[in-house]
C-alpha cells in the first residue's frame, strides 16, 4: 500500500492563549453562548467530564510543549494528592473554536460565559 503526500490539517487557532468558544460552563457545545477559554500561563482549569477518572481535578496551565498546553492537575490516587502533568492538545482548542465536538474536557475555574446576541 502506498500513501501519497501527507498534508497537515490546517488549524483555525489565532495567536495567543485566550479563545472564545461556543461551549457552556460544563464544557458542552451550546451555540446560544460563548465561553472564554483562558489558557495563559497560570490560568486555573478544572476537568469537567464526569466520566473521567480525574473528574473535578483542578489545575494550572504551564508552559507550552511543542504547541500543546501543559496542565498541572491536582489529582488524588489512593488517597494521596499529587500534582500530575497532563498535556491538553492544541487540536482540542481548534475543535472547540469550530464547535466540532460535543464536549471539551476542561474549562476554566469560574468560566466566563455570555449569551450570544440575537439580531
Amino acid at each position: 500500500m502506498e500513501i501519497g503526500e501527507v498534508k497537515p490539517f490546517p488549524l483555525t487557532i489565532h495567536p495567543g492563549d485566550v479563545y472564545e468558544i461556543p461551549y457552556n460552563e460544563q464544557g458542552y457545545l451550546d451555540t446560544s453562548v460563548r465561553m472564554i477559554l483562558d489558557l495563559k500561563i497560570g490560568a486555573r482549569v478544572i476537568i469537567c467530564v464526569q466520566e473521567a477518572k480525574n473528574y473535578l481535578a483542578m489545575g494550572t496551565v504551564g508552559n507550552k510543549r511543542e504547541g500543546h498546553y501543559s496542565i498541572f492537575l491536582e489529582e488524588t490516587k489512593k488517597n494521596i494528592k499529587q500534582t500530575v502533568l497532563r498535556l491538553f492538545g492544541v487540536w482540542w482548542v481548534d475543535a472547540a473554536i469550530r464547535g466540532s465536538i460535543l464536549r471539551i474536557p476542561l474549562v476554566n475555574v469560574d468560566a466566563k460565559v455570555v449569551p450570544v446576541k440575537k439580531d
